[in-house]
C-alpha cells in the first residue's frame, strides 16, 4: 500500500513474469491510473485477455496496440482475426482487407484471394489486378491456378474500364444519380486517379444524389481513403466521421483513421 505507480509497474511485471493475470493487471491498474499505459503494458494486457480469451477487451487493447504499434502487422491480423470471427458486415471486412494490403500486412492466401474477389465485385478492377500480382509475387497465394484465372479477367476488365472512364463520367456528369458517381469514384480509386475518386465521391454524397447511393457509409469510407492518399488528413477525417456513423462500417473506419 501506498506504493508510487513505478512501484506498482515493477510489481505487475514480476506478476505477469509468473504467469499471475489476476494480480498482474490489479497492479497495472494502479500502475497507470490516470495516465496512458505504455506499448509494453498494452502488451501484457493483451496476452492476459488472449489467455482468458476475454475478446471484448482483446479487441479493444489490439485496436490500441494498432494505433501506438502501427509498424506491427499482428495487431492489425488479431483485429481482423476477431471480426472475422465475429462475422460483420462483408463491406467493412474488404475495408479493413485494404488496410491491410495497403501497409503490407496481409500475409494469408485466404485474404489475398478474398480481398481481390471482392474487388472484382464492386468494380475496382485494377486494384484486384494489384492483390493477385503482388501475392502471386510474394508466393503467398498457392492456388496459382485460380488465381491466375482471377488474375486475367482483372487485367482484361481493367483494361476496359480505362477506354470506358470518360463515357462513365459524362454519364455522371449529366445526371443526379448518386450510384454512377459511386461507380465512377470507384472506377478512379481502382485507376489510382485519387483526386477524380474523390470528386465523384463527394459529388455523389451530396443531398440532391445521396438517395441513389446504395451503401453511404462505404463511399465515404473510400472517399476518406482517397483522401489520405492526397495528404488531406482533416478531409479523410471528415469523411471517416461520417462513415462511422453506421454502426456496419465503424470498425473499418476506426481503423483507417486511426492508422
Amino acid at each position: 500500500s501506498g506504493g508510487s505507480p513505478a512501484d506498482y509497474d515493477v510489481l505487475a511485471t514480476l506478476y505477469f513474469g509468473t504467469r499471475d493475470c489476476k494480480n498482474g493487471l490489479e497492479a497495472l491498474d494502479k500502475a497507470t491510473a490516470g495516465k496512458e499505459a505504455t506499448v509494453t503494458q498494452l502488451k501484457f494486457k493483451n496476452n492476459c485477455y488472449f489467455q482468458a480469451k476475454d475478446q471484448t477487451r482483446l479487441l479493444a487493447v489490439a485496436e490500441e496496440l494498432m494505433r501506438r504499434d502501427s509498424g506491427n502487422k499482428n495487431w492489425f491480423n488479431q483485429v481482423l482475426a476477431i471480426h472475422q470471427e465475429h462475422k460483420i458486415d462483408e463491406l467493412a471486412i474488404f475495408e479493413m482487407l485494404r488496410y491491410g494490403f495497403d501497409k503490407d500486412f496481409l500475409d494469408s492466401e485466404a485474404d489475398y484471394l478474398k480481398l481481390a474477389d471482392k474487388a472484382l465485385d464492386v468494380g475496382t478492377t485494377a486494384e484486384a489486378q494489384r492483390v493477385l500480382e503482388k501475392g502471386i509475387s510474394k508466393k503467398v497465394i498457392k492456388n496459382l491456378e485460380k488465381a491466375q484465372r482471377l488474375l486475367q479477367q482483372a487485367k482484361d476488365r481493367a483494361t476496359e474500364d480505362a477506354k470506358t472512364a470518360g463515357q462513365l463520367d459524362a454519364e455522371a456528369h449529366a445526371g443526379k444519380n448518386g450510384d454512377t458517381d459511386v461507380r465512377l469514384g470507384l472506377r478512379y480509386f481502382s485507376m489510382k486517379q485519387y483526386d477524380k475518386a474523390a470528386d465523384s465521391l463527394a459529388r455523389a454524397l451530396t443531398a440532391d444524389r445521396v438517395a441513389r447511393v446504395k451503401r453511404p457509409d462505404d463511399a465515404n469510407m473510400v472517399l476518406g481513403i482517397s483522401y489520405l492518399k492526397l495528404n488531406k488528413k482533416a478531409d479523410a477525417d471528415k469523411a471517416f466521421n461520417a462513415a462511422k456513423s453506421d454502426t456496419r462500417m465503424a470498425p473499418a473506419a476506426k481503423m483507417w483513421q486511426g492508422g
